[in-house]
Parts: C-alpha cells; sequence; structure tokens
C-alpha cells in the first residue's frame, strides 16, 4: 500500500506545471538566441542595430515569447531566466549602436 502511495505522489509530482510551460521556455529561448546574435552584430560585426537582421528577428521573438506568456499565471523561472538575460542584450545592442563612435565602454560582457 505505502509503495502505491508513493508511486501515485511522484507521478503527481512529475505532472506539475513545469510540463505546462514549456512552450514559453522554448520561445524564451528562441529570443535569448537571436538576441544574442543582435548584440554580435552590433558589438563584434559593427553593423548598427536598426540594419541589423538578427535584431529584427529578435523583436519577433520577443512578440511570440510574450504570446505564450499571456496565458501563464504563475511565469515559469527558466523561461524568466531567458527573458532577462534577453532584455538585457537587446538594450546593450540598442546603447551600443546609438554610440557615435559605434563603441561602448563597459565592463559588463564578462558577467
Amino acid at each position: 500500500m505505502r509503495i502505491k502511495l508513493l508511486a501515485v505522489l511522484l507521478l503527481a509530482s512529475g505532472c506539475s506545471d513545469n510540463t505546462t510551460n514549456i512552450p514559453s521556455q522554448k520561445a524564451a529561448k528562441a529570443w535569448l538566441e537571436s538576441t544574442d546574435e543582435c548584440i554580435y552584430d552590433v558589438r563584434d560585426r559593427g553593423i548598427k542595430y536598426q540594419d541589423s537582421n538578427y535584431c529584427f528577428v529578435s523583436i519577433i521573438k520577443m512578440r511570440e515569447y510574450l504570446n505564450t506568456y499571456e496565458d501563464m499565471v504563475n511565469p515559469d523561472e527558466k523561461a524568466e531566466h531567458f527573458s532577462q538575460k534577453a532584455q538585457k542584450y537587446h538594450w546593450m545592442a540598442i546603447a551600443i549602436s546609438s554610440k557615435p563612435d559605434h563603441v561602448l565602454h563597459m565592463d559588463v560582457w564578462n558577467n
């Protein structure tokens, strides 16, 4: 009887909200990957933000992530982590691109 109860509890804990939040994790990871390429375009390849295809795609990926986010009552922690990094990279790309000499002297790239 205890083994059956333990098995039921383990199965019930495996069916938590994390399985329902997988689409938000995928969308947030796709947003992060496109924003990562956006920052490479602006910082390393010298492409202006408004001319970067990856920065444009990043905005589309952000919208896709936000569409998965609207339905969630409890946001997924992993998706939130990905989205925060994507936001940080996106704003860095905008800041670097807005500098006249196209170089932003900040020591945040090592974090």
